[in-house]
Order: structure tokens, then sequence, then C-alpha cells
């Protein structure tokens, strides 16, 4: 599998932003423990051979869980902040997509 991304780029880096990219656009469909589950098999192997530290890919890949699974369309993260007393359930979309921006 390693070959076949090397056909795409010889640059490490580059291939990083291809798995952030990937982790993302997942996070904004499934939930996060069935991202790791599907995805940790498969990227370890190919961060471990690109030189990348397992503990460093770990935080990127929690990062990247995180802010996709806060991310529209489905947005489960803020989704399931609308059970929250303070957010009345008038709105739910506007509303609790929009507090999620700084």
């Amino acid at each position: 599998m390693i070959e076949m991304l090397f056909t795409i780029s010889q640059n490490r880096w580059i291939i990083m932003i291809m798995i952030n990219i990937i982790l993302l656009f997942l996070g904004c469909f499934m939930e996060s423990a069935s991202i790791m589950i599907i995805t940790v098999p498969i990227f370890v192997p190919i961060i471990t051979k690109l030189g990348f530290d397992p503990i460093y890919f770990g935080v990127l890949l929690t990062l990247n869980i995180m802010i996709g699974t806060l991310t529209r369309p489905s947005g489960s993260s803020s989704i399931s902040r609308l059970t929250l007393p303070s957010c009345p359930y008038q709105r739910p979309s506007g509303r609790s997509f929009r507090s999620t921006f700084p």
C-alpha cells in the first residue's frame, strides 16, 4: 500500500496531509470509535514505514476525528450538545453549529 501512495507523492508530509484529509472526511459522517477501529490498522503500518512516530500520529488522529465530528453534515458532537439545558430545542442545527465557531 505504501508503494501505491508513493506513486501519488514521494514527500512523506504530503502523504500525511492526505491521511489527515481522509480522517477529517470520515469524521463528518461516522462515529469516532468506528473510525479508529477501521483506520488505525490501515494507517499505522504506513505511518511507521514513512518514519513518523506512532504517538504523533495518535495525537493527529484524535484531533482530526474530534474536528470532523464537530463539522457538518452530521456533526454528531454538535447534535449531542442539544441535550444540554442551556441550548433549547427550538432551532437545533443553526444554534448548535453557530455556537461551535470561535
